[in-house]
């Protein structure tokens, strides 16, 4: 046993072997004691987040207490809880997974809380897709007297901060997802397609070749090539353009920009899909 896990109360100890049971990871101690380490991490950085927003800990949460509040569950899922204003409270849920990048991040504009929510327990919610987690950890609230609104804003910096830092805590913790390449560039791809589908590496290069002359010949004739969940690819119209004069930014002397005939461009349109996922994308915290 590792000497991180080793340190951990037994009732952790199995709730790690619990959450590893449910990854792709070896299941050995080695396992177990990098999810203690990302553990322990995670568990210290919501310390010292509640302690900065002026938030405590308390064993339990009511339903019919009005306070917003942060969750922090055993295996590293967040909830944070808006204030009940008499028709419900929002709710946002963000499972950063282990071997992921993109947390599953799901927002519910009104849920309530259905029984008493309690530190050991699991939490069920009135509506929303998210309708129990699993057992909580940590219950975090602000003081009674403070105004709603702000506890409000606290809860949602504090969700911001967190699943930014939790996800970069778990780039670090966990070796590549095998269920990708080393490097998204042509040859890592090529060599993952390889391997995954029984193939060698000529054979998957042909196929690629195959594929982007397909892509470049549709589009020349064109046509708007479908390039699944990404979006599409097409040839755009671009008007002609008059010369003009310019200054040049690093001498500050005048350049003339040349004319420019109406000619045809590529133009990417990426799907919806695609666009939402992007956006659920939070830049690395520092």
């Amino acid at each position: 046993m590792g000497m991180v896990l080793a340190q951990l109360p037994e009732k952790i100890q199995k709730h790690l072997s619990s959450i590893l049971a449910g990854t792709d990871m070896p299941q050995d101690d080695n396992s177990l004691e990098i999810l203690a380490h990302n553990w322990v991490g995670k568990r210290e950085i919501f310390d010292t987040m509640i302690k900065n927003l002026a938030m405590h800990e308390e064993g339990s949460l009511a339903p019919a207490d009005a306070r917003a509040a942060l969750l922090l569950t055993y295996s590293g899922s967040l909830i944070g809880l808006g204030p009940e204003r008499g028709d419900g409270r929002w709710m946002e849920y963000a499972s950063i997974k282990l071997r992921h990048n993109v947390p599953e991040i799901v927002a519910v504009e009104k849920t309530g809380i259905q029984d008493m929510i309690a530190v050991d327990a699991t939490a069920s919610f009135t509506e929303g897709k998210i309708k129990s987690t699993s057992a909580l950890f940590k219950i975090a609230v602000c003081d009674p007297d403070v105004d709603l609104a702000e506890q409000e804003k606290r809860v949602k910096e504090a969700m911001i901060f967190l699943t930014n830092v939790f996800v970069k805590l778990n780039r670090k913790s966990f070796a590549p997802d095998e269920a990708a390449p080393e490097q998204f560039n042509l040859a890592s791809m090529t060599k993952f397609l390889a391997n995954k589908n029984n193939l060698t590496q000529k054979q998957v290069k042909a196929m690629l070749a195959d594929l982007f002359s397909l892509i470049e010949t549709g589009v020349l004739l064109g046509e708007r090539v479908a390039l699944g969940k990404l979006g599409s690819i097409s040839l755009k119209l671009r008007p002609a353009r008059k010369p003009r004069v310019m200054k040049n930014r690093f001498t500050g002397g005048e350049i003339t920009v040349p004319a420019m005939p109406e000619r045809y461009g590529p133009k990417i349109s990426f799907s919806k899909r695609l666009k939402e996922r992007a956006a659920e994308v939070k830049p690395e915290a520092e």
